[in-house]
């Protein structure tokens, strides 16, 4: 031991208090420190957990909130019909109130620490609820367009510039009102049997015009209600309407006047146009048969030039795709113009297919294409125009024949449910298909823009229409090189 810090006469006495005991607060305290230390930095570690997946789930709850996916169209609730500021008020009122009724209860009841902690858990858990589900209402009306357009100060907003805009009607309005307020004031300050038999006649008054001007708008609205459903030749009496009422009445009277012709000059056209495709289609029907008769004659006579042979095949062609399109545009104009006798009757389905492909199964296997039939065993009965519904399949089989690409399989599909049969003829198309399936419908569409198959785009339209025409729907499907048709008939009760 040193000494040399020590003066004279100085010595360093060191005791022990042998009594104190080992096991004191202190060290107890360490113990349940070093017993918890593992349980504290694991619940640190997912308390940590926890916030981050809170935070990860409100970003995606925040993203997806509201949508219909894969369209991402925001569904808005009936809360979201509510008006913005009224909503708000409403979130306001919940979280708030709901924080003080449970502070309150909290505090007047004497609890327990553990049932305080429960408690406090709970008013936490509520509240964070009531925040989310507050925060999400404002995001989907954010993200449905509605947050500015559904509320109350929009609403004052556009009522206030509807005003201004016609300020005119306003301020005469505004005028007659000061002055139907200024009249009753003067009535009541009259006094006694005149003032009120003054106030009476001006009520009375004041109330015939306001039930006139309803009436007026009364007829003006059901006048528009007739011409939006077709009655174009309705009139609105503006004989017994005034001012304003009156002036809307003939503009909506000629605004019928104005349709009817239009509609009038749409269809004329339309029948112009019908009949003209008739007349030329039936002026050319005679020639052209004339010229298919005289080829076929040349056809059988053993004609020694190869080359005049090869014409002569070359012309027989081009003249049958002449009588095909002549046909089908006098199809055409029969169903435009509604000149087409149907002769319903009573069909089955599966054998009618059956029979009408069987026609049609040379002509593909020339091409490679096979016929795979999934008819079912159900029969399926309805009630179609035989002749039609021939044309309608022979259309959809001549397009296979046409456009399928070859050496693929063509896959025909009979299906029944909920009371109705449809008929799927599905193939690989040889080029991809361009256009949109309603396009192939229309009259002289087309699937591919380059034009350079041998359609006339009519074949889809024709079957479209001779389908309505017998009560059934007609449906074409597309995906790039996929193409389906796909027609449907009520089925007949067994």
């Amino acid at each position: 031991m040193q000494t040399s810090f020590l003066g004279s006469g100085e010595q360093v006495v060191i005791a022990v208090d042998m009594e104190y005991p080992i096991g004191d607060e202190l060290r107890a305290a360490w113990m349940r420190y070093q017993q918890r230390e593992p349980v504290l930095m694991a619940g640190i570690s997912i308390f940590i957990f926890c916030v981050i997946a809170i935070l990860i789930l409100l970003i995606v709850s925040i993203i997806v909130n509201g949508k219909n996916f894969p369209g991402s169209i925001v569904n808005l609730l009936t809360f979201e019909q509510v008006p913005t500021e009224i909503a708000a008020g409403f979130c306001v009122i919940g979280i708030v109130g709901w924080f003080m009724l449970a502070r309150r209860w909290i505090n007047t009841n004497n609890l327990s620490p553990r049932r305080e902690l429960a408690a406090y858990f709970i008013l936490t858990a509520v509240e964070y609820e009531l925040a989310l589900l507050s925060l999400m209402s404002l995001l989907r009306r954010i993200f449905g367009g509605n947050l500015w357009t559904n509320s109350v100060t929009y609403y004052v907003v556009l009522g206030t510039r509807q005003v201004y805009q016609a300020r005119k009607s306003a301020q005469r309005t505004m005028i007659l009102y000061l002055g139907f307020i200024i009249l009753n004031m003067v009535s009541l300050a009259v006094g006694g049997a005149p003032g009120f038999v003054m106030a009476i006649f001006l009520n009375m008054g004041a109330l015939l015009y306001l039930m006139r001007n309803v009436a007026g708008n009364q007829n003006i609205r059901e006048g528009l209600l007739k011409i939006s459903k077709g009655r174009l030749d309705y009139r609105i009496n503006t004989q017994a309407l005034t001012g304003e009422s009156r002036e809307m009445g003939e503009a909506v009277n000629e605004m019928g006047e104005g349709l009817q012709k239009a509609v009038d000059s749409m269809i004329q056209g339309e029948r112009l146009k019908a009949e003209l495709i008739t007349n030329v289609s039936h002026d050319l029907k005679t020639p052209l048969t004339s010229i298919i008769s005289y080829v076929d004659l040349l056809k059988r006579r053993n004609l020694e030039d190869e080359k005049a042979r090869e014409y002569l095949d070359v012309l027989d062609t081009k003249t049958q795709r002449l009588r095909q399109l002549t046909e089908d545009l006098i199809e055409v104009s029969k169903i435009s113009s509604g000149n087409i006798e149907l002769h319903p009757q009573e069909l089955e389905l599966k054998e009618f297919i059956r029979q009408a492909c069987g026609e049609y199964e040379d002509r593909l296997e020339a091409k490679k294409l096979k016929l795979c039939y999934e008819l079912g065993s159900e029969p399926a009965m309805v009630f179609a125009d035989g002749a039609r519904l021939w044309r309608v399949v022979e259309n959809l089989l001549g397009n296979i024949d046409k456009y399928a690409r070859e050496d693929t399989d063509v896959y025909i599909t009979l299906t029944q449910a909920d009371g109705k049969a449809s008929v799927s003829f599905r193939n690989e198309s040889a080029v991809e298909i361009t256009a949109s399936a309603a396009s192939l419908k229309e009259r002289f569409g087309r699937g591919d823009e380059s034009r350079r198959t041998e359609g006339f785009g009519l074949g889809l339209s024709i079957a479209d229409s001779l389908t309505s025409l017998m009560g059934g729907t007609f449906d074409v499907i597309v995906s790039r090189t996929q193409f389906e048709a796909v027609m449907t008939f009520p089925v007949l009760h067994k």
